[in-house]
């Protein structure tokens, strides 16, 4: 079993719901009860997950937020030949 407490923070990269639904995201997220938890959607992920990672206050896609004095920054998706709601061409992820 995981020592929680010891853990400084956890990021999730994307793909969280695979083409689910809200519920699908909600119960992991509640697995991942983390001090610090980060999260970006995946190019499997749909804009309902976006919504959960920005009520839970724990999205950082296309934004930073501050830990223990790091800058934490994400940009969530993939490119756009790959399948999913949250896709960007080479030149959008290059100018992130």
């Amino acid at each position: 079993m995981v020592d929680k407490t010891k853990i400084n923070a956890c990021f999730v990269a994307g793909d969280i719901m695979n083409y689910g639904n809200a519920s699908d995201i909600e119960q992991v997220l509640n697995i991942l009860e983390f001090k610090n938890l980060f999260a970006v959607p995946g190019n499997l992920d749909t804009q309902a997950a976006l919504q959960v990672l920005e009520k839970r206050g724990i999205s950082i896609h296309a934004k930073c937020k501050q830990l223990s004095g790091l800058q934490v920054c994400g940009f969530g998706g993939g490119l756009e030949f790959n399948p999913g709601a949250f896709l960007h061409t080479e030149e959008e992820t290059e100018k992130a």
